[in-house]
Protein backbone atom coordinates (compact mmCIF):
# COMPACT_ATOMS: atom_id res chain seq x y z
CA UNK A 1 0.00 0.00 0.00
CA UNK A 2 0.97 3.98 -0.27
CA UNK A 3 0.14 6.02 2.78
CA UNK A 4 0.17 9.68 2.52
CA UNK A 5 0.44 11.29 6.43
CA UNK A 6 0.00 15.21 5.80
CA UNK A 7 0.96 17.52 8.53
CA UNK A 8 -1.20 20.81 7.62
CA UNK A 9 -0.94 24.17 8.43
CA UNK A 10 -3.26 25.55 11.15
CA UNK A 11 -3.29 29.31 11.22
CA UNK A 12 -4.41 29.52 14.96
CA UNK A 13 -6.17 28.14 17.90
CA UNK A 14 -9.95 29.46 18.26
CA UNK A 15 -9.40 29.70 22.02
CA UNK A 16 -7.25 31.77 24.36
CA UNK A 17 -7.55 28.30 26.40
CA UNK A 18 -4.99 26.39 24.12
CA UNK A 19 -2.47 28.95 24.13
CA UNK A 20 -1.45 32.69 22.45
CA UNK A 21 -0.76 32.37 18.93
CA UNK A 22 2.87 33.70 20.08
CA UNK A 23 3.32 30.03 21.22
CA UNK A 24 2.26 28.53 18.32
CA UNK A 25 4.47 30.98 16.36
CA UNK A 26 7.80 29.52 18.39
CA UNK A 27 6.79 25.93 18.10
CA UNK A 28 6.26 25.85 14.69
CA UNK A 29 9.92 25.23 13.52
CA UNK A 30 9.54 22.27 15.51
CA UNK A 31 9.34 18.63 13.11
CA UNK A 32 6.29 16.47 13.47
CA UNK A 33 7.57 12.99 15.33
CA UNK A 34 4.37 11.28 15.35
CA UNK A 35 3.98 11.54 11.72
CA UNK A 36 8.02 10.35 11.72
CA UNK A 37 7.94 7.35 14.12
CA UNK A 38 4.71 6.20 12.35
CA UNK A 39 6.32 6.62 9.00
CA UNK A 40 9.06 4.14 10.66
CA UNK A 41 6.23 1.82 11.42
CA UNK A 42 4.64 1.73 8.00
CA UNK A 43 8.49 1.53 6.40
CA UNK A 44 9.43 -1.58 8.40
CA UNK A 45 5.90 -3.19 7.50
CA UNK A 46 6.64 -3.32 3.75
CA UNK A 47 4.31 -0.52 2.44
CA UNK A 48 5.43 3.20 0.78
CA UNK A 49 5.45 5.75 2.97
CA UNK A 50 4.95 9.62 2.07
CA UNK A 51 5.16 12.09 4.38
CA UNK A 52 3.85 15.98 3.68
CA UNK A 53 4.47 18.80 6.48
CA UNK A 54 2.56 21.91 4.90
CA UNK A 55 3.61 23.55 7.97
CA UNK A 56 7.36 24.00 7.64
CA UNK A 57 7.01 24.59 3.61
CA UNK A 58 4.27 26.56 4.02
CA UNK A 59 2.11 24.86 1.49
CA UNK A 60 -1.31 25.86 0.05
CA UNK A 61 -4.30 23.26 -0.84
CA UNK A 62 -3.41 23.19 -4.18
CA UNK A 63 0.26 22.17 -3.59
CA UNK A 64 -0.50 19.82 -1.23
CA UNK A 65 -2.88 17.84 -3.44
CA UNK A 66 -0.44 18.05 -6.72
CA UNK A 67 2.23 15.88 -4.63
CA UNK A 68 -0.71 13.68 -3.72
CA UNK A 69 -1.58 12.78 -6.96
CA UNK A 70 1.91 12.07 -8.10
CA UNK A 71 2.71 9.93 -5.00
CA UNK A 72 -0.98 8.36 -5.63
CA UNK A 73 -2.02 7.17 -1.92
CA UNK A 74 -4.37 4.40 -0.99
CA UNK A 75 -4.55 6.24 2.53
CA UNK A 76 -3.78 9.50 3.81
CA UNK A 77 -3.05 10.19 7.60
CA UNK A 78 -3.20 12.66 10.02
CA UNK A 79 -2.04 12.94 13.79
CA UNK A 80 -5.10 14.53 15.56
CA UNK A 81 -4.98 17.47 18.82
CA UNK A 82 -7.69 19.06 20.44
CA UNK A 83 -6.17 22.23 19.52
CA UNK A 84 -5.81 21.62 16.10
CA UNK A 85 -8.62 18.86 15.43
CA UNK A 86 -11.63 20.93 13.57
CA UNK A 87 -8.97 22.94 11.73
CA UNK A 88 -7.58 19.48 10.50
CA UNK A 89 -11.13 18.21 9.44
CA UNK A 90 -11.59 21.25 7.28
CA UNK A 91 -8.50 20.10 5.29
CA UNK A 92 -9.32 16.58 4.70
CA UNK A 93 -12.54 17.74 3.54
CA UNK A 94 -10.66 20.38 1.22
CA UNK A 95 -8.22 17.35 -0.29
CA UNK A 96 -10.78 15.20 -0.41
CA UNK A 97 -12.45 16.80 -3.25
CA UNK A 98 -9.47 15.85 -5.21
CA UNK A 99 -7.81 13.09 -4.09
CA UNK A 100 -10.84 11.04 -2.42
CA UNK A 101 -9.12 8.02 -0.46
CA UNK A 102 -9.55 6.45 3.26
CA UNK A 103 -8.32 8.68 6.12
CA UNK A 104 -6.47 7.15 8.95
CA UNK A 105 -6.37 8.91 12.33
CA UNK A 106 -3.85 8.83 15.32
CA UNK A 107 -2.28 10.68 18.14
CA UNK A 108 -3.72 11.06 22.12
CA UNK A 109 -7.31 11.92 20.83
CA UNK A 110 -8.04 9.10 19.94
CA UNK A 111 -7.43 7.62 23.23
CA UNK A 112 -9.65 10.12 25.24
CA UNK A 113 -12.64 10.30 22.75
CA UNK A 114 -12.43 7.60 19.73
CA UNK A 115 -16.56 7.78 19.14
CA UNK A 116 -16.47 11.73 19.19
CA UNK A 117 -13.75 11.56 16.90
CA UNK A 118 -14.98 8.61 14.54
CA UNK A 119 -18.26 10.02 14.34
CA UNK A 120 -17.42 12.66 11.77
CA UNK A 121 -17.60 11.48 8.31
CA UNK A 122 -13.97 12.95 7.46
CA UNK A 123 -12.36 9.88 9.06
CA UNK A 124 -12.79 6.30 8.05
CA UNK A 125 -9.86 4.22 10.97
CA UNK A 126 -8.64 5.59 13.40
CA UNK A 127 -5.57 4.16 15.56
CA UNK A 128 -6.07 4.18 19.60
CA UNK A 129 -3.18 4.08 21.59
CA UNK A 130 0.52 3.36 20.55
CA UNK A 131 0.78 2.02 16.68
CA UNK A 132 3.60 -0.17 16.74
CA UNK A 133 1.61 -3.21 16.75
CA UNK A 134 -1.90 -2.17 15.45
CA UNK A 135 -0.98 -0.19 12.45
CA UNK A 136 0.99 -2.69 10.31
CA UNK A 137 -2.59 -5.12 11.22
CA UNK A 138 -4.64 -2.59 10.08
CA UNK A 139 -2.75 -2.15 6.97
CA UNK A 140 -2.11 -5.65 6.34
CA UNK A 141 -5.76 -6.20 6.44
CA UNK A 142 -6.51 -3.14 4.32
CA UNK A 143 -3.92 -5.19 1.65
CA UNK A 144 -5.55 -8.21 1.79
CA UNK A 145 -9.37 -6.40 1.27
CA UNK A 146 -10.19 -8.18 4.65
CA UNK A 147 -12.31 -5.61 7.50
CA UNK A 148 -10.37 -4.54 10.36
CA UNK A 149 -12.77 -4.72 12.82
CA UNK A 150 -11.49 -7.23 15.18
CA UNK A 151 -7.92 -5.55 15.38
CA UNK A 152 -7.45 -4.26 18.84
CA UNK A 153 -6.12 -0.59 18.97
CA UNK A 154 -7.90 -0.58 15.62
CA UNK A 155 -11.44 1.97 15.56
CA UNK A 156 -13.71 2.38 12.35
CA UNK A 157 -16.97 3.32 11.29
CA UNK A 158 -19.23 0.39 9.78
CA UNK A 159 -21.82 1.87 8.14
CA UNK A 160 -23.90 3.47 10.51
CA UNK A 161 -22.00 2.84 13.84
CA UNK A 162 -17.85 3.67 15.29
CA UNK A 163 -16.40 0.52 16.37
CA UNK A 164 -13.88 1.09 18.79
CA UNK A 165 -11.39 -1.99 19.79
CA UNK A 166 -9.22 -0.73 22.75
CA UNK A 167 -5.63 -2.33 22.90
CA UNK A 168 -5.33 -5.44 24.72
CA UNK A 169 -2.67 -4.48 27.34
CA UNK A 170 -1.37 -1.30 28.24
CA UNK A 171 1.17 1.09 27.19
CA UNK A 172 3.93 -0.04 25.15
CA UNK A 173 7.55 -0.25 25.70
CA UNK A 174 9.98 2.14 24.43
CA UNK A 175 13.24 0.77 25.18
CA UNK A 176 14.02 -0.12 21.57
CA UNK A 177 11.72 3.04 20.02
CA UNK A 178 12.29 3.08 16.18
CA UNK A 179 13.95 5.93 15.12
CA UNK A 180 11.54 8.42 13.45
CA UNK A 181 12.41 8.81 9.62
CA UNK A 182 13.77 12.43 9.15
CA UNK A 183 14.81 11.43 5.87
CA UNK A 184 11.31 11.76 4.85
CA UNK A 185 10.75 15.40 6.20
CA UNK A 186 12.58 18.74 4.93
CA UNK A 187 14.75 18.52 7.73
CA UNK A 188 17.27 21.24 7.07
CA UNK A 189 13.75 23.53 7.43
CA UNK A 190 13.51 23.02 11.42
CA UNK A 191 14.24 25.28 13.51
CA UNK A 192 14.27 25.95 17.60
CA UNK A 193 13.87 29.86 18.98
CA UNK A 194 17.14 28.68 20.88
CA UNK A 195 18.88 26.65 18.17
CA UNK A 196 22.03 27.94 16.94
CA UNK A 197 23.81 27.23 13.77
CA UNK A 198 23.28 23.63 11.82
CA UNK A 199 20.00 21.76 11.72
CA UNK A 200 17.86 21.65 14.60
CA UNK A 201 15.07 18.05 15.72
CA UNK A 202 13.43 17.09 18.49
CA UNK A 203 13.57 14.19 20.23
CA UNK A 204 12.77 11.57 23.10
CA UNK A 205 14.64 9.68 25.66
CA UNK A 206 11.88 8.95 27.93
CA UNK A 207 8.15 8.77 27.63
CA UNK A 208 5.49 9.40 30.60
CA UNK A 209 6.27 11.04 34.01
CA UNK A 210 6.89 9.66 37.71
CA UNK A 211 4.73 12.61 39.29
CA UNK A 212 1.19 12.76 39.72
CA UNK A 213 0.50 16.75 38.64
CA UNK A 214 -3.39 17.37 38.24
CA UNK A 215 -3.15 19.64 35.72
CA UNK A 216 -1.06 16.87 33.05
CA UNK A 217 -2.60 14.38 31.35
CA UNK A 218 1.51 12.46 30.88
CA UNK A 219 1.22 11.79 34.94
CA UNK A 220 2.45 7.97 35.36
CA UNK A 221 3.59 4.90 33.21
CA UNK A 222 7.40 6.29 32.54
CA UNK A 223 9.28 4.21 30.33
CA UNK A 224 12.66 4.68 29.06
CA UNK A 225 14.36 4.39 26.16
CA UNK A 226 18.18 2.60 26.08
CA UNK A 227 20.66 4.64 26.57
CA UNK A 228 22.77 3.32 23.42
CA UNK A 229 19.77 3.67 20.86
CA UNK A 230 19.59 7.66 22.32
CA UNK A 231 22.86 8.18 21.60
CA UNK A 232 22.73 6.33 18.15
CA UNK A 233 19.44 8.66 17.18
CA UNK A 234 22.01 11.77 17.90
CA UNK A 235 24.68 10.16 16.08
CA UNK A 236 22.36 9.33 13.03
CA UNK A 237 21.22 12.90 13.28
CA UNK A 238 24.74 14.44 13.10
CA UNK A 239 26.03 12.30 9.98
CA UNK A 240 23.09 11.47 7.97
CA UNK A 241 21.11 15.13 8.52
CA UNK A 242 23.96 17.70 9.68
CA UNK A 243 21.57 18.21 13.12
CA UNK A 244 23.33 19.79 15.51
CA UNK A 245 20.68 21.08 17.74
CA UNK A 246 18.12 18.95 20.00
CA UNK A 247 15.62 19.46 21.96
CA UNK A 248 14.70 16.53 24.47
CA UNK A 249 10.86 16.84 24.74
CA UNK A 250 10.72 14.62 27.84
CA UNK A 251 8.97 15.49 30.51
CA UNK A 252 10.80 15.35 33.42
CA UNK A 253 14.30 14.84 31.44
CA UNK A 254 16.76 14.24 35.42
CA UNK A 255 13.69 12.32 36.99
CA UNK A 256 16.57 9.58 37.56
CA UNK A 257 19.69 11.42 38.07
CA UNK A 258 21.95 8.65 37.95
CA UNK A 259 20.20 7.76 34.32
CA UNK A 260 21.01 11.30 33.23
CA UNK A 261 24.62 11.10 34.15
CA UNK A 262 25.13 8.14 32.38
CA UNK A 263 23.34 9.55 29.20
CA UNK A 264 25.65 12.90 29.78
CA UNK A 265 28.79 10.52 29.41
CA UNK A 266 27.70 8.65 26.64
CA UNK A 267 26.86 11.90 24.72
CA UNK A 268 30.55 13.30 25.76
CA UNK A 269 31.77 10.34 24.21
CA UNK A 270 29.89 10.78 20.81
CA UNK A 271 32.95 13.62 20.66
CA UNK A 272 30.46 15.44 18.31
CA UNK A 273 29.54 19.38 18.99
CA UNK A 274 25.85 19.35 19.41
CA UNK A 275 23.95 21.66 21.26
CA UNK A 276 20.75 20.44 23.34
CA UNK A 277 18.23 21.59 25.69
CA UNK A 278 15.43 19.58 27.57
CA UNK A 279 12.57 19.98 30.74
CA UNK A 280 13.14 19.07 34.10
CA UNK A 281 11.84 20.81 37.71
CA UNK A 282 14.25 22.78 39.98
CA UNK A 283 14.51 19.99 42.81
CA UNK A 284 15.79 17.51 40.60
CA UNK A 285 18.90 19.03 39.58
CA UNK A 286 21.93 20.10 41.61
CA UNK A 287 25.70 21.14 40.84
CA UNK A 288 27.37 17.80 39.50
CA UNK A 289 24.08 16.71 37.66
CA UNK A 290 23.93 20.58 35.74
CA UNK A 291 28.11 20.30 35.37
CA UNK A 292 27.56 16.93 33.55
CA UNK A 293 24.75 18.34 31.32
CA UNK A 294 26.84 20.88 31.02
CA UNK A 295 29.54 19.17 29.58
CA UNK A 296 27.90 17.47 27.48
CA UNK A 297 26.40 19.90 25.49
CA UNK A 298 22.99 20.91 27.39
CA UNK A 299 22.76 25.02 26.58
CA UNK A 300 19.20 25.63 27.88
CA UNK A 301 16.68 23.54 30.68
CA UNK A 302 13.51 24.88 31.19
CA UNK A 303 11.82 24.66 34.47
CA UNK A 304 8.22 23.94 35.31
CA UNK A 305 7.84 26.37 38.50
CA UNK A 306 3.94 27.43 37.88
CA UNK A 307 3.85 29.51 40.73
CA UNK A 308 5.87 30.85 44.01
CA UNK A 309 2.45 30.38 46.04
CA UNK A 310 2.88 26.99 48.34
CA UNK A 311 -0.92 26.19 48.39
CA UNK A 312 -1.54 26.85 45.08
CA UNK A 313 1.45 24.15 44.09
CA UNK A 314 0.07 21.90 46.60
CA UNK A 315 -3.98 22.30 45.08
CA UNK A 316 -1.81 20.56 41.36
CA UNK A 317 0.13 18.61 43.74
CA UNK A 318 3.31 19.91 42.95
CA UNK A 319 6.29 19.89 45.56
CA UNK A 320 7.04 23.33 47.73
CA UNK A 321 10.12 24.91 46.85
CA UNK A 322 11.01 28.62 48.73
CA UNK A 323 11.98 31.41 46.59
CA UNK A 324 15.15 31.26 48.11
CA UNK A 325 15.77 27.34 46.80
CA UNK A 326 14.25 28.13 43.30
CA UNK A 327 16.55 31.61 42.86
CA UNK A 328 19.14 28.82 43.92
CA UNK A 329 18.94 26.14 41.45
CA UNK A 330 18.70 28.84 38.60
CA UNK A 331 21.97 30.46 40.21
CA UNK A 332 23.74 26.97 40.06
CA UNK A 333 21.79 26.10 36.70
CA UNK A 334 23.32 29.68 34.78
CA UNK A 335 26.77 29.03 37.01
CA UNK A 336 27.35 26.18 34.55
CA UNK A 337 26.96 28.18 31.36
CA UNK A 338 23.06 26.64 31.11
CA UNK A 339 20.15 29.32 30.48
CA UNK A 340 17.44 29.05 32.37
CA UNK A 341 14.05 28.72 31.35
CA UNK A 342 10.85 29.23 33.56
CA UNK A 343 6.95 28.30 32.91
CA UNK A 344 4.09 29.84 34.47
CA UNK A 345 0.55 29.52 34.92
CA UNK A 346 -1.70 31.77 36.28
CA UNK A 347 -5.17 30.84 37.29
CA UNK A 348 -5.07 28.35 39.45
CA UNK A 349 -7.35 26.92 41.32
CA UNK A 350 -8.35 28.86 44.53
CA UNK A 351 -5.63 31.54 43.26
CA UNK A 352 -6.57 35.33 43.95
CA UNK A 353 -5.51 38.61 41.96
CA UNK A 354 -2.79 39.22 44.92
CA UNK A 355 -1.34 36.00 44.19
CA UNK A 356 -1.23 35.98 41.07
CA UNK A 357 0.65 39.46 40.82
CA UNK A 358 3.18 38.41 43.54
CA UNK A 359 4.52 34.89 40.67
CA UNK A 360 4.40 37.79 38.04
CA UNK A 361 6.66 40.28 39.97
CA UNK A 362 9.02 37.44 41.62
CA UNK A 363 9.48 35.94 38.01
CA UNK A 364 11.94 38.55 37.26
CA UNK A 365 13.70 38.62 40.39
CA UNK A 366 14.67 35.08 40.36
CA UNK A 367 17.58 34.83 37.50
CA UNK A 368 15.20 33.40 34.84
CA UNK A 369 16.69 34.43 30.86
CA UNK A 370 13.46 33.49 29.94
CA UNK A 371 9.75 32.75 30.49
CA UNK A 372 6.29 31.93 29.06
CA UNK A 373 2.99 31.95 31.20
CA UNK A 374 0.22 31.33 29.99
CA UNK A 375 -3.36 30.08 31.68
CA UNK A 376 -4.08 27.05 32.88
CA UNK A 377 -6.70 25.44 31.28
CA UNK A 378 -8.02 21.33 32.83
CA UNK A 379 -7.29 19.53 29.44
CA UNK A 380 -8.65 16.12 28.91
CA UNK A 381 -7.36 13.30 30.64
CA UNK A 382 -6.39 14.93 34.08
CA UNK A 383 -7.09 14.69 37.88
CA UNK A 384 -8.01 18.31 37.22
CA UNK A 385 -10.66 17.90 34.15
CA UNK A 386 -11.92 14.98 36.30
CA UNK A 387 -12.37 17.42 39.25
CA UNK A 388 -13.95 20.11 36.72
CA UNK A 389 -16.78 17.29 35.18
CA UNK A 390 -17.27 16.38 38.85
CA UNK A 391 -18.08 19.97 40.40
CA UNK A 392 -19.58 21.37 37.13
CA UNK A 393 -21.42 18.30 35.42
CA UNK A 394 -19.78 19.65 31.79
CA UNK A 395 -18.10 17.27 29.89
CA UNK A 396 -16.66 20.52 28.22
CA UNK A 397 -13.91 18.70 25.74
CA UNK A 398 -16.19 15.94 24.72
CA UNK A 399 -18.61 18.10 23.37
CA UNK A 400 -15.96 20.50 21.59
CA UNK A 401 -14.82 17.50 19.66
CA UNK A 402 -17.72 15.79 19.53
CA UNK A 403 -20.67 18.78 18.67
CA UNK A 404 -18.08 21.46 17.50
CA UNK A 405 -20.00 23.87 18.86
CA UNK A 406 -18.93 25.13 22.04
CA UNK A 407 -18.57 28.68 21.50
CA UNK A 408 -17.59 29.20 25.48
CA UNK A 409 -14.17 29.05 26.67
CA UNK A 410 -13.45 27.00 30.04
CA UNK A 411 -12.15 28.09 32.73
CA UNK A 412 -10.46 26.01 36.01
CA UNK A 413 -12.89 25.11 38.97
CA UNK A 414 -12.05 26.68 41.73
CA UNK A 415 -10.17 29.89 40.40
CA UNK A 416 -12.92 32.98 40.55
CA UNK A 417 -10.74 35.33 38.86
CA UNK A 418 -12.37 36.38 35.59
CA UNK A 419 -11.22 34.99 32.38
CA UNK A 420 -10.62 38.02 30.99
CA UNK A 421 -9.04 39.56 33.78
CA UNK A 422 -6.53 35.99 33.19
CA UNK A 423 -6.00 36.54 29.83
CA UNK A 424 -4.78 39.89 30.25
CA UNK A 425 -2.45 39.18 32.79
CA UNK A 426 -1.34 36.88 30.86
CA UNK A 427 -0.13 39.15 28.06
CA UNK A 428 1.18 41.74 30.24
CA UNK A 429 3.26 38.97 32.43
CA UNK A 430 4.57 38.38 29.11
CA UNK A 431 5.44 41.88 27.92
CA UNK A 432 6.57 42.77 31.17
CA UNK A 433 9.13 39.95 31.61
CA UNK A 434 10.87 40.41 28.35
CA UNK A 435 10.66 44.38 27.55
CA UNK A 436 12.97 45.29 31.11
CA UNK A 437 16.21 47.01 30.33
CA UNK A 438 18.31 44.25 32.46
CA UNK A 439 16.47 41.79 30.65
CA UNK A 440 17.12 43.09 27.08
CA UNK A 441 20.95 43.84 27.90
CA UNK A 442 20.74 40.05 29.16
CA UNK A 443 19.79 38.85 26.30
CA UNK A 444 22.12 41.20 24.00
CA UNK A 445 25.23 39.88 26.08
CA UNK A 446 24.13 36.03 25.90
CA UNK A 447 22.95 35.62 22.36
CA UNK A 448 26.27 34.52 21.27
CA UNK A 449 25.78 35.34 17.88
CA UNK A 450 23.24 37.58 15.68
CA UNK A 451 21.56 34.69 14.31
CA UNK A 452 19.97 33.41 17.81
CA UNK A 453 19.65 36.67 19.19
CA UNK A 454 17.16 37.54 15.94
CA UNK A 455 15.63 34.36 17.26
CA UNK A 456 16.00 35.77 20.89
CA UNK A 457 14.05 38.27 20.06
CA UNK A 458 11.40 37.01 17.45
CA UNK A 459 10.74 34.73 19.78
CA UNK A 460 10.24 37.18 22.87
CA UNK A 461 8.28 39.26 20.26
CA UNK A 462 5.75 36.46 19.63
CA UNK A 463 4.89 35.84 23.74
CA UNK A 464 4.55 39.21 24.48
CA UNK A 465 2.47 40.75 21.30
CA UNK A 466 0.69 37.89 19.70
CA UNK A 467 -3.00 37.34 20.88
CA UNK A 468 -6.15 36.20 19.00
CA UNK A 469 -7.82 38.82 17.78
CA UNK A 470 -11.28 40.04 18.42
CA UNK A 471 -13.25 38.25 16.25
CA UNK A 472 -11.20 36.33 14.03
CA UNK A 473 -12.08 32.66 14.01
CA UNK A 474 -8.71 30.76 14.15
CA UNK A 475 -8.14 27.66 14.22
CA UNK A 476 -8.60 27.39 10.54
CA UNK A 477 -6.69 26.01 7.69
CA UNK A 478 -3.90 28.45 6.28
CA UNK A 479 -3.40 28.76 2.50
CA UNK A 480 -6.18 26.03 1.69
CA UNK A 481 -6.96 27.43 -1.90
Amino acid sequence: MRIALIYPRIRGYDRESFGTNGYIANMSGYPPLSLAYAASIIRRAGHDVLIIDANIMSLSGKEIVSRLKKFSPDLLGFTLTTPTFHGVRAWIRRIRVEVNVPVLAGGALLGLFPREVMGYQEFDYGIVGTARDSLPALLGALKKGRAPKMIPGVCLRDGGKVLVNFPVSGEEGVEDLLFPARDLLPYERYFSPFSGGGGFTAMLASCGCPFSCSYCCLAGNLRFRKLDGVTAEMEECFKRYDIRNIDFYDSVFTCDRERVLRLCGAIRRLNLPFSWTARTRLDLVDEEILGAMSASGCRMLMYGIETFHASSLRRVNRPVLSVAQIRESIRLTRKKGIAAFGFFMLGIPGETEEIMKRTINLSKCVGLDFAQFTKLTPIGGTALYDLQIKATGDDYWRDYIGRGNRDDDIASVGCTIPQVTLLKAVHRANIGFYFRLPQIMRILFEARSFRRLLRYARSALNMAFSRLKEGKKAGAPENMV
